[in-house]
């Protein structure tokens, strides 16, 4: 949902890329991975407000990488790959770090899988329906999104349990909209033919 404030947002992005641009994009790519896997071991060790500084930091890291491949002239597709990949790890890390914060993994779980899948159907679905194919925008709890339900539910544990249980809850509710409309979105333009020799696999 927050993808279509793009517009208004890639202004500001391009003019942080310009002051960064010095550095490959794969460095704020690599670096968004890192704040993941610090933000796993400081909340271990029981120091949440250093996660959430975390956690911010690796959304920063993700706007900017893509900004800057862009300005560089970097994007590729070998770029795009670990960019999806070290994201869909960076998301696990930073969800399973709730449930390593204390909060129930009864909630924990089902909001990690249904992000997962999220973005799987959106992978999916362009890699079935050919060049041009988009489903950004579709949906509930896309990346941006998540992250900062990871924030807010971390935030509100540390302010008050049962306010972090609720903000955890509302995110495994949203997760579970956000997935059925997006399946929904990409079962329809696919239609009954299509791509669908390549269904399976």
């Amino acid at each position: 949902m927050l993808g279509r404030l793009r517009p208004v947002v890639s202004p500001f992005m391009v003019r942080v890329a310009r002051r960064l641009g010095f550095l490959p994009a794969y460095v704020f790519t690599v670096a968004g991975f890192a704040a993941s896997l610090a933000y796993l071991v400081v909340v271990w060790l029981g120091w949440p407000v250093a996660g959430l500084l975390l956690v911010a930091a690796g959304g920063f890291m993700d706007a900017v990488d893509g900004a800057v491949a862009r300005l560089r002239g970097e994007a590729s597709s070998r770029g795009a790959l670990l960019d999806s990949t070290l994201d869909r790890l960076s998301d696990a890390a930073y969800i399973y770090g709730l449930g390593v914060a204390g909060m129930p993994w009864g909630l924990v779980y089902p909001f990690m899988v249904l992000s997962l899948l999220i973005s799987y159907v959106r992978a999916r679905f362009e890699s079935l329906a050919g060049p041009g194919a988009c489903l950004e925008g579709v949906g509930l709890v896309e990346r941006p999104e998540r992250l900062i339900l990871v924030f807010l539910s971390l935030l509100a544990w540390v302010v008050w349990r049962p306010l972090g249980l609720a903000v955890l809850a509302a995110a495994v509710a949203a997760s579970l909209v956000g997935f059925a409309w997006r399946f929904a979105a990409a079962y329809r333009r696919l239609g009954s033919g299509g791509a669908r020799s390549r269904v399976h696999g």
